[in-house]
């Protein structure tokens, strides 16, 4: 008899069934900015984000870009920073004048345009209704007891290995503002604004909760800057 016939497959690497769990109340897994109004100067805007976000100690900040698609690391058109210590939150952007006929708002979780993790576009042309923002998304692709494989999606145009991106998880719920050591983490090697990241050397246990976040700033950073984050627990076993 073949050896292999009487091979089974080692439970460590069997994959298993994740269930994704709600962000906590009030919170999104996401970043954004959604257009209330605009009007003699001013944009009135609704700024919402993930869990723990403290956005005036984190030096969180918003831009305004003469046109629809912003590149990371270049200069806005003007920057504001977000005096506020928790989403959700609305505030007024006041500008000299707004000559651009479309622009864009981007959401940055520092004072650095590197670390762009939400767009919305205004267009002007049509009543200044705004279109789908852009967000950086999440979704487990395969989880087993020793790994997780995550896939991300950024906005177009930038580049994580330029900008030092990488990946952590950790048991709960995790608060970006207090942060313990990750169970596991993995940098982002592609220069691409989508791709597949993978965190090995874990030990994940059924019944607990588990948070995975996507870092726009080196792991070494004084201020780590979380850009989005994705939530799943592990079912009891029957």
């Amino acid at each position: 008899m073949d050896d292999t016939e009487n091979m089974t497959e080692d439970p460590a690497e069997e994959e298993l069934h994740p269930v994704i769990e709600e962000p906590p109340r009030n919170n999104l897994d996401y970043y954004q900015i959604k257009v209330l109004g605009q009007a003699n100067g001013t944009i009135r805007v609704d700024l919402r984000g993930i869990f723990g976000a403290n956005p005036q100690v984190q030096n969180h900040s918003v831009a305004l870009w003469p046109n629809s698609s912003p590149i990371p690391g270049t200069e806005p058109a003007q920057t504001y920073p977000i005096k506020s210590q928790s989403l959700p939150f609305t505030t007024i952007l006041e500008y000299d004048h707004l000559s651009f006929f479309d622009y864009g708002l981007t959401y940055q979780v520092n004072d650095s345009t590197t670390t762009i993790c939400a767009l919305t576009v205004v267009y002007n042309s049509i009543e200044a209704s705004s279109v789908l923002p852009v967000k950086v998304r999440l979704r487990l692709e395969k989880t087993t007891r020793t790994s997780v494989e995550v896939d991300f999606s950024l906005l177009s145009g930038y580049n994580p290995k330029t900008y030092g991106n990488w990946v952590g998880i950790w048991r709960d719920l995790a608060n970006v503002s207090i942060l313990p050591p990750a169970l596991g983490f993995a940098e982002v090697t592609t220069e691409q604004s989508a791709g597949t990241v993978t965190i090995e050397g874990l030990d994940l246990r059924d019944g607990d909760v588990y948070s995975i976040l996507y870092f726009m700033n080196p792991k070494d950073a004084t201020a780590p800057a979380a850009g989005g984050a994705l939530y799943f627990s592990l079912p009891e076993a029957s």
